[in-house]
């Protein structure tokens, strides 16, 4: 359970306390609800529990007589542990937190529980909303949905219940705010006009502009001239955009509008551009009506296209859809008079948005952390989210300085940061303010932060330093992000660099292409001669530029995929170089312009050398083989018709087994010869009709015959009529068989099968073998490649086998595959169109 002593404790009770809900009188509303829940629960006792800092308080408690317990027996307790987690205990026996609770072994004899938590609008779990039950069981979804629905209610009664005392309070101090507001006139426009952050005035429906501070006029681009023109006069361009057209909408609702990241279009230097900004638009009201709009706002332009930058590779954010719950006639009935309540109170506090406690209010809602500190120092001020960036309250940071110890402020290179060095020391000591100054601080909580600090020195009205004003936000983030991808930036080159790659980028819309050093080299320029486009298109092959050319189009302007190999005439000798690219369309969604389509070339002209060398070894040797293989199918003629003459069964018998093998050996040299035309792309096929059946049942007797190591198991295959090169399927086939045999361990099972499937002809080998392994899995059918490991050393091969087969069946437009676990086996299959 939680510390008692911890901040995030003492925070949650004092904002537990805040609802003044503990020991209050049972109230309709909540009874209906813990009612409900036992009912949809099928539980007999149904509580609402606050967990206070020794004890539980039940607001309601149905099916139970006890109004609170010991905190160190509540379940809830645990509950609140996970705010976001409905807890269920099955069976508290079992539990080895609550076996031994009172509540369990004692009365109420607790065996189930389930407790959604109570969530407060600032993330605090209060209590929980729970059913209790005197047997094990579990909720069921529907169940769970609903328990959940009911806490949402349970925190949505509370909050109505802290408005209407807040709006009570409220109304009781507002003759006293009224009074007081009259005085603080002169002070409120003297903090705007020497505030950090940018504010303005605006009167009238003309939006005629009626106090404007420095940072705004910075902001804009203007000088004070603009004061007491309509705003469309001073600034025309902001005419139709949307943060223009929000100003007149707030003189219809009179309510305050935040916007957050918001493009606006101004005219700054000479040139229009896009900016992006937090503000503030709080309605000025005279005798009760608006009169005027405050505008407070925060330019945060380099931020957002920071952040739209680095997340451009990342998956979109996802939409959460939050469910809407219905609420209970009371309550729809209680948010009336809230509401009626709110209208009341607003036309109460006509004067009070001119306020310095109006001002606090709007400096509350502003994104950055705002503080105020006297001439030695000494914070005197700070919002909302000054506190929440370093984790600690009102009271504690008023008796802080900006250089206590407790901030340990440092440089980025992490050495301590001199109090004579800090933006608000130095807008106290030079009278100027400092901008956008990064350096690194640390919460109350120990964890480090990069803060990004406005300051300007606070004068009273003879111009005397009075202090500082200070404006601030954490950047950790971003600060974090944009070192990581300097890193992966600076990764990304090394690895280049040591893979002897060359790299390239061309401009998606003008096309303009720049190399890289190592890429010139291969190409034959040197490092700082000009290597143009054309010119280097024009060094591809004609046999291959077209294709080079119609790949890098539908790269760009389709986003294809960009992977080719092809060969290139290289400067100055036009010698002949094969080289290998990859690329990607990178697209930029804030200024597509610049969108660019880049990647690398490797230079493969060793490795396509040793292949051809490869095929022309295997080409000579093949034909060497026939010679005295041709012999040796003469002798066994011979041997097989004497056989016959002198009716030698054995011999005749042996004679033909001899015939099929040296036919075998004939179809591994013409496997090598393929080899050798593939690569030269001559091979040839002979198709005709047949049906798999006979082909299968072949390929079975001879198994059958020549295979005593293995159980070869062939499936029934019904008629299955394909038009194929068969000598060349069964050589596929045969090759399934014998590296099943070569790859498995004897006395083994190998079953084989022929099954028609959606037109068309599915052939499958699967055997109990060594498997493969996932990382060579997508290789297994390129030319020459082995999978190495330490039961491949005594297996014997060149790697063609299934390169062959690889090329016969995409010939025949069919598909070619494996499944296979690593220790357990494999299933090599491939696929021909069936005729009709």
């Amino acid at each position: 359970m939680s510390d008692i002593d911890s901040l995030d404790e003492q925070l949650r009770l004092q904002s537990l306390r805040s609802y003044q809900i503990l020991d209050s009188a049972e109230e309709k509303n909540f009874d209906d609800l813990t009612e409900l829940a036992a009912s949809i629960c099928n539980t007999p006792i149904a509580l609402i529990s606050f967990v206070d800092a020794d004890r539980q308080w039940f607001k309601s408690h149905y099916g139970l007589d006890t109004i609170q317990t010991d905190r160190c027996h509540s379940f809830c307790s645990h509950a609140i542990e996970h705010p976001a987690i409905l807890m269920q205990v099955e069976d508290a026996l079992e539990d080895p937190r609550f076996r031994d609770n009172a509540l369990v072994k004692g009365s109420p004899d607790i065996r189930f529980y389930a407790g959604m938590p109570l969530v407060d609008e600032q993330g605090y779990a209060l209590g929980s909303i729970c059913v209790i039950d005197h047997k094990p069981r579990k909720l069921n979804d529907a169940q769970q949905k609903a328990l959940r629905t009911l806490a949402n209610q349970v925190v949505d009664q509370l909050s109505l219940k802290k408005r209407v005392i807040e709006l009570e309070l409220a109304q009781k101090n507002n003759l006293i705010l009224k009074e007081n507001n009259r005085k603080s006139e002169s002070s409120f426009k003297s903090i705007i006009e020497q505030s950090p952050a940018a504010i303005i005035l605006f009167r009238g429906p003309d939006l005629l502009i009626d106090t404007v501070n420095a940072p705004m006029l910075e902001l804009l681009d203007k000088s004070v001239n603009i004061i007491g023109l309509p705003l469309l006069t001073a600034i025309p361009e902001l005419e139709e955009q949307p943060a223009y057209n929000l100003l007149h909408d707030i003189y219809h609702s009179g309510k305050t509008v935040y916007g957050n990241e918001t493009p606006v279009k101004l005219k700054r230097n000479g040139q229009t551009e896009t900016a992006y900004f937090n503000f503030t638009y709080t309605p000025l009201y005279e005798d009760g009506k608006i009169v005027g709009i405050i505008d407070m706002a925060v330019e945060v332009t380099d931020q957002v296209r920071s952040k739209l930058a680095l997340q451009q590779n990342e998956s979109e954010l996802k939409k959460r859809n939050q469910e809407l719950n219905t609420s209970n006639e009371d309550l729809i009935q209680a948010n009336k008079r809230l509401r009626e309540a709110e209208d009341k109170l607003k036309e109460s506090n006509i004067e009070l948005f001119q306020s310095r406690d109006r001002l606090q209010t709007i400096l509350d809602t502003v994104g950055e952390g705002i503080g105020i500190t006297d001439e030695n120092g000494n914070i005197v001020y700070t919002n909302k989210q000054n506190r929440e960036i370093f984790k600690v309250d009102e009271l504690s940071m008023l008796t802080l300085k900006n250089s206590s110890p407790q901030w340990n402020n440092r440089r980025l290179d992490g050495t301590p940061l001199p109090n004579d060095e800090h933006p608000i020391t130095v807008a106290i000591r030079t009278g100027k303010p400092v901008e956008n100054y990064v350096f690194l601080v640390d919460n109350l909580l120990g964890e480090s932060l990069y803060l990004r600090m406005n300051s300007t020195p606070l004068r009273d009205q003879n111009g005397n330093i009075i202090g500082a004003i200070g404006s601030f936000a954490d950047i950790t983030e971003s600060y974090l992000l944009h070192q990581e991808v300097m890193d992966k930036e600076e990764y990304l080159s090394m690895a280049i660099s040591s893979a002897n790659l060359g790299t390239w980028r061309i401009n998606a819309k003008t096309r303009e292409f720049t190399a890289s050093a190592r890429l010139k080299e291969i190409f034959g320029f040197s490092e700082y001669e000009e290597m143009p486009y054309d010119a280097t298109i024009n060094q591809i092959e004609d046999s291959h530029r077209q294709k080079v050319v119609e790949a890098i189009d539908a790269a760009i302007n389709k986003g294809e995929p960009y992977e080719l190999e092809y060969p290139i005439n290289c400067l100055p000798d036009k010698k002949l170089r094969w080289v290998y690219a990859t690329g990607k369309l990178y697209l930029n969604s804030i200024n597509p312009g610049i969108s660019h389509f880049s990647g690398t070339i490797a230079d493969i002209t060793e490795r396509k050398m040793d292949e051809q060398r490869r095929s022309d070894f295997i080409g000579m040797v093949s034909h060497e083989l026939r010679n005295p293989l041709t012999a040796i199918r003469g002798y066994t003629q011979i041997l097989g018709m004497r056989a016959d003459k002198n009716n030698d069964h054995l011999l005749s018998e042996t004679a033909s087994k001899l015939t099929r093998q040296t036919k075998r050996m004939e179809a591994m040299i013409n496997g090598f010869l393929e080899t050798a035309r593939l690569g030269e792309g001559k091979i040839q096929l002979s198709k005709s009709r047949f049906d798999m059946a006979d082909l299968v049942r072949i390929a079975e007797e001879e198994s059958l015959a020549t295979i005593t190591s293995h159980t070869i198991i062939f499936a029934p295959v019904e008629f299955t009529p394909v038009e194929a090169d068969r000598d060349k399927i069964e050589q596929v086939l045969l090759n399934f068989i014998n590296n099943a045999v070569k790859y498995s361990s004897n006395d083994t099972v190998i079953n084989i099968a022929c099954v028609t499937e959606n037109n068309l002809a599915y052939v499958y080998v699967t055997d109990q073998g060594m498997g493969i392994p996932p990382k060579d899995q997508p290789y297994i059918f390129d030319r020459f490649y082995r999978v190495e490991s330490e039961e491949m050393k005594h297996k014997k091969g060149f790697g063609i086998g299934l390169y062959i087969c690889k090329e016969i069946i995409e010939r025949h437009a069919g598909e070619i595959g494996v499944q296979s676990k690593e220790g357990t086996g494999s299933t090599f299959w491939f696929t021909l169109p069936i005729t009709s």
